[in-house]
């Protein structure tokens, strides 16, 4: 390396081992190490030795780790071929990225460097209306070392800003993406003083607040018991919904313009999920089992997703489809009565259950 005078401001050697294995399904495997021996103008001696493993599917799809000799991730990154694409297209199936994820040394907050993701410029439109909808984007597998409520994945923006991902999947990663992307893997576990580990809901209550589905009731607390009200459902969908746009909730004589539901109220209203009655909201009400298996089954429906198991005339067709996917009639959450209200950690479950049918 020279400077613009053409003056020596260091050189380097690099000595590498390259060891190749194909696996029986035909992945290449290539593991190298790299050592690189630098001398500076000064004659200061730096070592810096890395470790990169490189596998390619035999229809293309590569993925590529690199650490550093303390075991320290330096990057990541996925590129997926047009085959394997179109495969888990046609099979219905997450599209599999020949990476592994290890975020064993994350502590709550910490992530690892961003994984870089490449698509092919294909278009996902199932129902051919020219857009994608959330129920037709393409879901991302990645495997992960660790299976765990709270890793979650979050989106690099192209400021640099991050955005969770609130329908990724845990144990393997399974994201749903819109193309090429960066994201980065969190362990963004929440604790609460009033949720015990040995809780029936503890599980449901971190996972819908690793991915910021739903929020802390007061400072440090979960209210579990507490009942899941009308705006509180309103607010959680308005959240979960990456394409929503703010409503005019104001429109209901119960619902103030400087309320901090107002535009959740407004979106669901104005959609038809979840309606007032006779100028009024009932922004403070509890929302009652059916109420709240309707609202996500008339969005399942708005956002592409299969709600076939609603349909009939028999009994409610929104209870149905819950049941068919497993989203009430749990032995130990007590969610079975349609007029029964809901409480925050049951809907906690609900909410888990309903990104988890996703898969």
């Amino acid at each position: 390396v020279k400077d613009e005078q053409g003056n020596v401001l260091s050189t380097a050697v690099t000595e590498s081992k390259i060891e190749i294995s194909t696996s029986d399904d035909g992945t290449k495997t290539t593991q190298t190490e790299a050592t690189v021996t630098t001398t500076d103008a000064d004659g200061n001696v730096t070592t810096e030795k890395t470790f990169a493993t490189e596998n390619q599917t035999a229809d293309g799809s590569t993925g590529a780790l690199v650490k550093d000799e303390l075991g320290n991730v330096l990057s990541q990154e996925t590129s997926i071929s047009q085959e394997e694409f179109e495969k888990a297209v046609a099979e219905n199936r997450p599209i599999q990225a020949p990476l592994t994820v290890d975020p064993d040394s994350l502590t709550a907050g910490g992530e690892l460097p961003p994984i870089k993701v490449s698509l092919p410029p294909s278009a996902y439109d199932k129902d051919g209306d020219g857009k994608v909808s959330p129920g037709e984007r393409p879901r991302l597998e990645i495997q992960v070392t660790v299976s765990s409520s709270s890793v979650i994945v979050a989106e690099v923006s192209p400021d640099g800003t991050l955005r969770i991902k609130k329908d990724c999947y845990e144990g393997s990663i399974i994201v749903p993406v819109n193309g090429s992307c960066e994201f980065v893997v969190i362990d963004n576990a929440k604790t609460f003083a009033d949720v015990s580990e040995s809780a029936w809901y503890c599980e449901y209550v971190t996972f819908v607040t690793a991915r910021e589905i739903m929020e802390e009731a007061e400072e440090g607390l979960f209210a579990p018991d507490a009942p899941m009200t009308r705006a509180q459902l309103a607010q959680m969908l308005y959240g979960f919904d990456p394409s929503a746009k703010a409503g005019n909730g104001a429109a209901f004589g119960d619902v103030a313009a400087d309320d901090w539901f107002c535009d959740a109220v407004g979106w669901v209203s104005e959609n038809g999920f979840l309606e007032g009655a006779n100028g009024s909201f009932r922004p403070l009400d509890a929302v009652t089992c059916e109420e709240m298996m309707a609202c996500l089954c008339r969005w399942a429906e708005y956002a592409g997703y299969d709600v076939s198991a609603a349909a009939g005339s028999d009994g409610s067709g929104a209870m149905r489809w819950a049941a068919a996917l497993g989203l009430i009639g749990g032995s130990d959450d007590g969610i079975q009565d349609p007029a029964a209200g809901i409480t925050r950690a049951q809907a906690a479950a609900i909410m888990t259950r309903f990104v988890r049918s996703a898969r």
